[in-house]
Formats: C-alpha cells, sequence, structure tokens
C-alpha cells in the first residue's frame, strides 16, 4: 500500500516541479521570440533544473542542498545506477554552460551567446523530461521487477527509432501535454510548436532559423578598479568577488 506521504511526494513532483518546468521552458522560448536572452538563459535553467529534481524525487532521491546548481543535480541523478541515465555530449554541455550563466538575473556577470541556445534548449528538455515520470510506481503498480522495467526503458530510449521520432514521444500527463491539446491557449501552443523539432504534432522536417547572437559585459567588470567602493552597498556573489577582488 502506498503511503500517505508517498502520495503527497508525487503531487507535490508533479504541480510544484514538472508543470512549473514545463511553464519555465515555455517562458524561455518566449523569452527567445521577443529577444531577451538574460530572460531566456534564467527561464532555461529553471526548466532544467526543476526537471532534474524531478528525476531525482521520482527515484527516491534527496534533491536537497542543490540550489540552482544543475551540474550538481546533474552528478546527482547520475548516480541513479539501475535508471541508466543517458543524455547526449552536447545536451550535457548545455546544461554546464546554463549552470555558468543562467544564474544572471542582476546581470552580476558577462555572458554570450551565439545563436543556436533555443534548438539546444529543446533538445536538453526533452531528453531530460524522459525520465520525469514514476517509473518505479508503474513497476510496483504491475507487479514487476523494477530492476525490469527500468531497463526495459533504457533500451527503448536508447533506440533509434526513438531518438528519431522525438516528437512521438509523450508523458502520460503533463503540461506541456495539455498544451499541445490546445488546452492552455493559442498563444501557448503556437510558443511550444515554433521551430521545435521536439515538441509538437508533426515532424517538422527542414525549416530555416535565424540565429540570433548577444553578449553583454557588466559595468562592474568593465569598471573594477571600483569594485571595493561598489560591494560595500551592493551584494555580489561569491565568484564575482574573487573575480573583481584579485
Amino acid at each position: 500500500m502506498v503511503s500517505r506521504a508517498t502520495l503527497v511526494r508525487n503531487a507535490l513532483v508533479q504541480e510544484c516541479l514538472l508543470d512549473m518546468a514545463d511553464r519555465d521552458y515555455l517562458a524561455a522560448r518566449i523569452c527567445w521570440r521577443t529577444r531577451l536572452p538574460e530572460q531566456f538563459l534564467w527561464s532555461a535553467l529553471q526548466c532544467v533544473e526543476k526537471a532534474l529534481k524531478t528525476i531525482l524525487l521520482l527515484n527516491d532521491m534527496s534533491a536537497r542542498d542543490l540550489s540552482h546548481n544543475v551540474e550538481k543535480a546533474l552528478t546527482r541523478v547520475d548516480g541513479i545506477v539501475d535508471l541508466q541515465f543517458s543524455i547526449q555530449k552536447d545536451v550535457r554541455t548545455f546544461i554546464g554552460y546554463l549552470n555558468r550563466f543562467g544564474q544572471n538575473r542582476y546581470l552580476e556577470r558577462g555572458f554570450y551567446m551565439r545563436g543556436m541556445e533555443l534548438l539546444t534548449l529543446d533538445k536538453t528538455f526533452w531528453y531530460l523530461r524522459r525520465y520525469c515520470w514514476n517509473i518505479r510506481a508503474h513497476a510496483r503498480a504491475a507487479k514487476r521487477p523494477e530492476a525490469e522495467l527500468l531497463a526495459s526503458y533504457a533500451k527503448c530510449f536508447s533506440g533509434q527509432r526513438h531518438l528519431d521520432s522525438p516528437m512521438r514521444f509523450h508523458l502520460s500527463s503533463g503540461y506541456l501535454e495539455n498544451t499541445l491539446a490546445g488546452k492552455n491557449g493559442k498563444e501557448q501552443y503556437k510558443a511550444l510548436v515554433w521551430k521545435n523539432v521536439f515538441f509538437g504534432k508533426r515532424d517538422k522536417g527542414t525549416f530555416s532559423f535565424s540565429s540570433m547572437s548577444w553578449s553583454a559585459s557588466p559595468a562592474h567588470f568593465r569598471h573594477p578598479d571600483v569594485f571595493a567602493d561598489l560591494a560595500k552597498i551592493i551584494d555580489f556573489p561569491p565568484d564575482v568577488k574573487r573575480a573583481l577582488s584579485s
């Protein structure tokens, strides 16, 4: 019998993590189209962070003491041996990129974007979201060994047919699934499917994509000689202090 605490945890994961991750992902896509790079990076970090924490909690692991450190969260997910968690190298690289530049809500540090980050975010979120459903609970309900079902899904997720047809994969429930069904309005539906080869109702085939590049260097990095005075009245992150106090 499933305990009440487990039922509440599962509801929390769905409502407070996965659904919110889906909304952050939509927000990131909207920010990209409206040329808000810093807000895109923050929303992208948030959706990846919440997806990783969802995976941890659904696999009976702790999501504490991670804050916004998605590299640390990814390492913890990698440690779930029987999950056989697998993502491509460019996805790992992008998660590291977000860990470095996503936490930049006040433009505390400089950043760069080469112009293809939206496409990489689509791929990253799709790869992570595949693991954002309760495989273990499903195995228990079906009275099947967890290891057997986990291995079955690991084989499916690594199959070429699955990787070549990303739009065919859907969770049994989720905010993005409702968005694709038109339940969250036309605006959100359009924001989700625009030039998206991973989430949608049909294969996009070949399409044009105009890349956009951005970069920024905040005032305190341009004028490090006055940083000591600024630090007396403004709280800066530890890494910024180290960089400008040396």
